[in-house]
């Protein structure tokens, strides 16, 4: 795959997670409720297609699914352990 290849297929992926971005941005619409999280996952979703424009021609490999549940955990615990010290 030439440079040229390569800088198409990393702004296709950039295009894709910016996508995904306004998916999730639009099932909470659809929810009507965490206006916080539309408001980010849509402001992400403009970064990353502006990213496509080939300025950051490496973006990260998607997660697997496996992976994400334990991001997902890991912030919990995170979070759970913070909330936790305003309790005091």
């Amino acid at each position: 795959m030439n440079a040229g290849e390569q800088s198409l297929q990393a702004g296709l992926q950039w295009l894709e997670a910016a996508q995904e971005d306004i998916d999730v941005a639009q099932l909470l619409v659809k929810d009507g409720v965490a206006y916080r999280s539309i408001c980010y996952h849509s402001q992400q979703a403009a970064e990353k297609a502006l990213e496509a424009s080939g300025r950051y021609p490496d973006p990260n490999p998607p997660p697997t699914a496996e992976e994400a549940m334990t991001m997902l955990a890991l912030a919990q615990d995170v979070v759970r352990v913070v909330t936790e010290q305003f309790h005091l």
